[in-house]
C-alpha cells in the first residue's frame, strides 16, 4: 500500500469515522445527507435534524455522543479494573487488556472514530446553519454554541483516554489532506476550553428557544439557557481532568448543582429497541459476558445501622448495580457479580449528573495535588468538601454520615490510600457513584498516582495501562510519527 493510500484511508477514517459497520451519514429521519448540509441553501428541518445528531439519539446515525458510550464505559472501565468484558467469542482482547505489554490490540484499543464522526458533524452544522433561509441570529448562534459544546465534549473524551499522547485538534477538511498534528495534552485541553467558552458566549445571545428538539435525556437543557448550565458542567469536569480545581470551582457554580435536587438529575443519552433505534450495549440479563470486579463487593461500605458484617446491607449503589451469580471462572478469572450497572435494553448512560457534580465540587474544595501517599490537599473548603461527600453517601449509598473519613486500610499488602483520607473518602463514592460511566477510577487513579493499586485483586503479572496511545491508522500515514504513536506507556 502507498503512502498516500494509507493516508487517504486514514483521512476517511478521522473525517467520516466508519464505525462497527456502514458508512457514515448524516442523520437520517428524512434521508438527509452531507449534501443538504453543505448546499448553499440548506433546510431547516436538516440542520436540526443533524444537531439533533450530534447527541447520538437519532436513528440511523454514525456519529454523536452516544457513540463513545461502549468505549467510555465498558472498555475504560475495564482498564480502571471496574468490571471484566470476558466474552467467549472474543478470547483475543484478554491479553489487551491485562497482560500484553504492547502490541497490535493495544495500538487499536482507542477511542477516536466517535469523537472526531461528531466533531466533523459540529462542524458542518455550524456551516450549514448560516445557510439557512429565515433562521434568525439568534437561532443560529444557539446552534453554534450547541455543537461548540458537543465538540469540546467529544475532545475531553479523547484526551482523557490517551493523555500524555496528546490528541488531534480538529479533522482535516478534505479525506485527501495531509493528517492533522497532533497537539500535547496542554493544548488540547486549551482547545477544549476555548470551545466551551466560545460556545457559552453565543448560547447567552441565542435567545430562549433552539430550532431543534433536544432529545429526551437532555429535556432538561432544551433551552439556549439551561444549556449553558451543560456547558458549564462539562468544563467542570475539564477542569479536574486537568487539576484546575479554581477554575472548576467557578464552572460549578454555573453549571446545574443543585444539593435539594435528586441525584440523578442531569443529561442523559437514551437507547431504545423502537425503530431503527439501538438499545444499551451493556445489558447483559443473563450474565454471558459482563461481569463487575471483586473488590467492589469487599470495598463496598455498610449501609447506616448495619451490624459488622452484614454483607446483605452494602452500599446501596453496589447492590443496585452488582448481581450476585453462581462463581464462574474464565481466562483464569473467577467472578461472582454480573454487571447490574445497565439494567434493561433502554437503561440511559448518564453523560453528567447532579451526583457527579456534588463529588466534582468536594474535589474541587480539597484541591489535591500530586503523587500518593504524598498528596498534598491546598483547599481551604475541607468542610464545604465533607459536606458534599455526606450528601452523596446518605441519599445515594444510604450511608451514615460521617464526621472524620478513616483511611482506606492495606489489601493484599498493597497501600491503596493517597494520603489524606478525606480525598479518599471522595474517591470511594466517585467508584461507586460513576460506576461504568466514563472510566473515571482509571482517570482518577492517573491522576492521584494510585494506578499501581489497581492491581491489588488481580492476578500475578497483569498490568494497568496508564493512557491509549494515537491509534495505528493515525500513525501509518505520518512520514514522522508523533511520540504518542512510537512510544508505549510504561504499564504498571
Amino acid at each position: 500500500m502507498t503512502r498516500s493510500t494509507k493516508q487517504h484511508l486514514s483521512q476517511l477514517a478521522l473525517l467520516l469515522a466508519l464505525g462497527a459497520c456502514g458508512e457514515f451519514d448524516s442523520p437520517n429521519l428524512n434521508y438527509n445527507t452531507i449534501e443538504d448540509l453543505t448546499s448553499s441553501t440548506t433546510r431547516r428541518s436538516t440542520v436540526a435534524t443533524a444537531a439533533q445528531g450530534l447527541i447520538g439519539s437519532v436513528g440511523g446515525t454514525n456519529a454523536g455522543v452516544r457513540g463513545n458510550f461502549n468505549f467510555a464505559a465498558q472498555n475504560q472501565g475495564i482498564l480502571g479494573r471496574e468490571a471484566y468484558n470476558l466474552d467467549v467469542s472474543n478470547p483475543q482482547n484478554i491479553p489487551t487488556y491485562y497482560t500484553s505489554a504492547g502490541g497490535p490490540g493495544f495500538q487499536n484499543l482507542t477511542l477516536w472514530n466517535f469523537p472526531y464522526a461528531t466533531i466533523n458533524q459540529a462542524n458542518l452544522v455550524i456551516t450549514a446553519v448560516d445557510n439557512v433561509s429565515g433562521a434568525t441570529t439568534e437561532e443560529k448562534e444557539g446552534v453554534k454554541g450547541y455543537a461548540q459544546t458537543i465538540k469540546a465534549l467529544s475532545l475531553l473524551y479523547v484526551i482523557r483516554a490517551t493523555d500524555t499522547a496528546g490528541a488531534v485538534l480538529e479533522v482535516p477538511t478534505s479525506a485527501t489532506a495531509e493528517p492533522p498534528p497532533v497537539a500535547s495534552k496542554a493544548e488540547v485541553y486549551a482547545r477544549i476550553y476555548s470551545l466551551l467558552d466560545s460556545g457559552q458566549a453565543r448560547l447567552q445571545v441565542a435567545g430562549d428557544t433552539f430550532m431543534f428538539q433536544m432529545p429526551q435525556g437532555f429535556a432538561a437543557f432544551g433551552r439556549p439557557e439551561t444549556f449553558i448550565q451543560f456547558n458549564r458542567a462539562v468544563k467542570a469536569k475539564a477542569d479536574i481532568s486537568n487539576n484546575d480545581y479554581a477554575a472548576a470551582l467557578a464552572d460549578l457554580a454555573g453549571s446545574f448543582l443543585d444539593t435539594t435536587k435528586a441525584m440523578n438529575f442531569g443529561a442523559l443519552i437514551d437507547f431504545s429497541t423502537a425503530g431503527t433505534d439501538v438499545s444499551n450495549p451493556l445489558y447483559d440479563p443473563t450474565a454471558r459476558q459482563r461481569y463487575l470486579h471483586p473488590s467492589l463487593a469487599l470495598d463496598a461500605q455498610l449501609q447506616a445501622g448495619a451490624a459488622p458484617g452484614d454483607t446483605t446491607r452494602r452500599d446501596r449503589r453496589f447492590l443496585a448495580k452488582a448481581r450476585p451469580i453462581a462463581p464462574i471462572t474464565r481466562y483464569d478469572f473467577t467472578v461472582n457479580w454480573a454487571n447490574n450497572v445497565y439494567s434493561s435494553t433502554n437503561s440511559p448512560w448518564p453523560v453528567i449528573d447532579n451526583e457527579e457534580l456534588i463529588l466534582l465540587r468536594a474535589e474541587a474544595r480539597l484541591g489535591c495535588t500530586g503523587s500518593a501517599p504524598a498528596v498534598t490537599c491546598a483547599g481551604t473548603d475541607r468542610a464545604g468538601a465533607l459536606a458534599d461527600v455526606n450528601t452523596v453517601r446518605v441519599k445515594s449509598g444510604g450511608l451514615a454520615a460521617i464526621t472524620t473519613p478513616t483511611p482506606t486500610p492495606p489489601r493484599n499488602g498493597v497501600v491503596r490510600t493517597s494520603g489524606d483520607a478525606l480525598l479518599d473518602e471522595v474517591l470511594y463514592n466517585k467508584r461507586y457513584s460513576l460506576l461504568l460511566r466514563n472510566g473515571d477510577r482509571w482517570v482518577d487513579a492517573r491522576r492521584y498516582g494510585l494506578l499501581a493499586a489497581l492491581k491489588t485483586d488481580e492476578r500475578p503479572g497483569d498490568i494497568i495501562w496508564p493512557n491509549l496511545i494515537i491509534p495505528v491508522a493515525e500513525c501509518l500515514p505520518r512520514a514522522t510519527q508523533p511520540t504518542g504513536c512510537t512510544t508505549f506507556p510504561t504499564p504498571i
